[in-house]
């Protein structure tokens, strides 16, 4: 074999062996980092908690949510057994930009989060800490920049004494990352808490979608897909212009 092919065959044969070993942990990773985005509470240090007040009458309004078998208490499933994520056509309703189902959109970063039995521990919700940089709605008329707000999404991990971690979600729904930036859309609920409609992180001049990225077939798509990989200033700009046209 010539020379000159012998070298060319070797340096593709290693160009390809590189991208492969590169890339396997970089999936490696992503796998790992889906595994952890959701706040986990530790079982046995939860249900020694004696919950009252104000924690005891948000946690009652999630009694059975979050848990696909809503009638018992969440609780350790056998060796190889998972929780499937909870069935539910949320995102019916649901622009790209819910603005008018939104009563305060914030821009903001997520500085703390924790998951909660619900009071009867059928079910699980998390809750998530926003420093608010910017808003660019609020019916509440309680916002301001530099506000620590609060908001909820059904849901939540669960670490029993054995070490296995039980997972919680509603299907197509992320959980917001502590110490990363959102674009968040939240809805004021009949007791007063935010619940949060969909959102999008920003990394980098980059938007990523929260909601419904877990599925990658293009067909079933959910509307928050329209800004996968978009920059955040074309993002603020047409939320912006979708403001301005509703308040026409």
């Amino acid at each position: 074999m010539n020379r000159k092919y012998v070298w060319l065959f070797f340096a593709v044969f290693a160009g390809l062996s590189i991208l492969f070993a590169a890339g396997k942990p970089v999936n490696l990773l992503a796998q790992e980092d889906k595994k952890l985005d959701i706040p986990v509470l530790e079982y046995e240090s939860e249900i020694r908690k004696d919950v009252t007040g104000e924690r005891k009458a948000k946690s009652a309004h999630f009694n059975g949510r979050g848990n696909p078998d809503r009638s018992k208490r969440i609780a350790e499933l056998p060796q190889g057994v998972e929780v499937l994520p909870s069935t539910s056509h949320w995102w019916i309703g649901l622009s790209a930009l819910p603005v008018t189902s939104s009563d305060m959109i914030v821009l903001g970063e997520i500085i703390d989060a924790a998951a909660h039995f619900s009071d009867d521990r059928t079910g699980i919700y998390s809750e998530f800490s926003i420093g608010v940089s910017d808003y660019f709605k609020d019916t509440t008329e309680s916002l301001s920049v530099g506000k620590t707000i609060s908001a909820n999404r059904i849901g939540g991990g669960v670490k029993f004494a054995s070490g296995k971690i039980q997972q919680y979600r509603l299907g197509r729904q992320g959980m917001p990352i502590k110490g990363t930036r959102y674009l968040l859309f939240l809805r004021r609920e009949e007791g007063g808490d935010l619940t949060i409609l969909t959102g999008y992180a920003l990394l980098h001049g980059r938007v990523i979608p929260l909601d419904g990225e877990d599925n990658p077939d293009p067909r079933s798509a959910l509307p928050f897909s329209r800004y996968k990989g978009a920059e955040e200033s074309q993002l603020l700009q047409d939320l912006l212009k979708e403001i301005q046209g509703g308040a026409k």
